[in-house]
């Protein structure tokens, strides 16, 4: 993933809610996730039609960086991730 060597400046509001929610698949994303208290990788690769898996796993990253989303990881064989909302996320 892009890594930027200076920090961006937004202008306004718009800027920095374009920042976090744009691109293709974020708002899908993030409507999915809205529905359901938690959703495991496979589940929501599988709601979300031709997308790699790449760019989910960027996308997802990118939204828990910003604190949209939590990322809860369970100690079990096979490891099992789940996805969900976090307040911020839901406000």
């Amino acid at each position: 993933m892009y890594q930027q060597k200076l920090p961006k400046e937004y202008y306004c509001t718009v800027d920095y809610g374009l920042d976090i929610f744009g691109g293709k698949w974020k708002p899908r994303i993030l409507c999915i996730l809205g529905h359901v208290n938690s959703m495991r990788y496979g589940e929501l690769k599988a709601q979300m039609e031709n997308i790699s898996d790449a760019a989910l796993a960027d996308s997802l990253h990118e939204l828990q960086q910003a604190g949209i989303i939590e990322r809860q990881q369970f100690n079990e064989m096979p490891i099992r991730v789940e996805y969900s909302l976090t307040a911020e996320g839901k406000s």
